[in-house]
């Protein structure tokens, strides 16, 4: 199916795997889920509840376009660390919170 939108990259294939951009993309229906799938998440959301995750947040690591950036870890299940980036306003009030 050929692409009907150009999309500019410098990749050596390509990244919307001959669909048409972005509709054709978002036409593609989830598969079905298997049949235990709402029990398998609540027991895993339970686990992850029940963890302490020790949180650390750490230093700035880099500063850019009205960001502070802060590597940050947590404990997960099975006491397995994870970690990961929280970004930060510069100046002002949090408006908003994502996880990277």
């Amino acid at each position: 199916m050929a692409s009907s939108v150009a999309l500019s990259h410098d990749f050596p294939f390509d990244p919307a795997y001959g669909y048409d951009a972005p509709d054709a993309l978002l036409s593609v229906p989830a598969p079905p889920a298997p049949d235990d799938f709402d029990a398998f998440w609540r027991e895993r959301y339970a686990r992850a509840r029940a963890v302490d995750p020790r949180p650390v947040l750490g230093p700035v690591e880099e500063e850019r376009d009205g960001l502070r950036v802060h590597g940050v870890a947590f404990t997960s299940v099975g006491g397995v660390r994870l970690g990961g980036w929280l970004a930060l306003p510069a100046e002002g009030p949090v408006r908003y919170g994502f996880v990277v």
